[in-house]
């Protein structure tokens, strides 16, 4: 679908890492999902919000704004 993966927050116990999914919000606490899109890495918390994301919020962009992201 995306070639997005999942990763770990490798932040120690006693560590305070605060990692938020780029769609809905919500806390990340161990697993992430990350993709690059547009030369960004995004977060995620599952493939579903990057699934949304990407019909939601790039679907959105008028076309001349998506052809200049990707020539």
């Amino acid at each position: 679908m995306s070639g997005g993966r999942w990763v770990e927050n490798d932040a120690q116990w006693f560590e305070t890492r605060m990692l938020y999914c780029d769609l809905c919000g919500r806390i990340i606490p161990k697993h992430l999902w990350q993709i690059e899109l547009e030369g960004v890495t995004r977060t995620f918390c599952d493939p579903a919000c990057e699934a949304l994301y990407r019909s939601y919020i790039q679907g959105a962009r008028p076309a001349a704004e998506r052809e200049r992201a990707h020539p």
